[in-house]
């Protein structure tokens, strides 16, 4: 609720307990992940808490292994508890994380700061999706356009937080155009 406000209230108006509580959880970690680039002190420390998230989901999808998920994470125990309650693509999961490994967001290309959107926010789309039991093309093509508008709207907003950082989250080739 604190960091991604309007997702947190479109989510609440999943009818479906179960899926509500599963689209929190994706939420969650789409957020947590999204600010590690941003609380870590080096690019380094920031590739170490995503290899973290890299591992858990691993070991979450993979039951049998040695080492369980951590536990006292609020976010990993929901994380478990959702897929405990229905399959879920490791893909999206591993997407969203892999996303985040980009230093900066200066894109070249107007398709570059699409497909970080497509990665960043349609992926939670998908998940959602699954929560609800929605395995549809029309429906994922619907949440892949909706993610990419929602995200490429993220970037422009975080214009001027992003001059502090010096990043441009507008891609060069529109900038050379208006020669900025």
């Amino acid at each position: 609720r604190k960091f991604d406000y309007e997702n947190y209230l479109c989510t609440l108006l999943i009818n479906e307990d179960d899926a509500r509580r599963s689209a929190f959880a994706f939420r969650a970690l789409n957020a947590e992940v999204s600010r590690i680039p941003l609380v870590a002190s080096d690019n380094k420390i920031a590739l170490m808490r995503l290899n973290f998230w890299e591992e858990t989901i691993s070991k979450i999808f993979n039951k049998n292994s040695k080492k369980p998920a951590p536990k006292g994470h609020p976010v990993v125990e929901e994380l478990v508890l959702a897929m405990n309650r229905s399959k879920f693509t490791k893909r999206y999961f591993e997407r969203i994380i892999n996303s985040r490994k980009i230093a900066n967001i200066n894109f070249l290309s107007l398709k570059q700061m699409e497909q970080y959107a497509e990665d960043t926010v349609s992926t939670v789309n998908y998940l959602v999706l699954e929560a609800l039991n929605c395995r549809n093309t029309h429906a994922d093509h619907a949440a892949s356009h909706l993610g990419k508008a929602q995200g490429i709207t993220n970037l422009l907003r975080s214009i001027y937080s992003q001059k502090s950082n010096q990043h441009l989250p507008i891609p060069q080739e529109l900038l050379i155009k208006v020669r900025i």
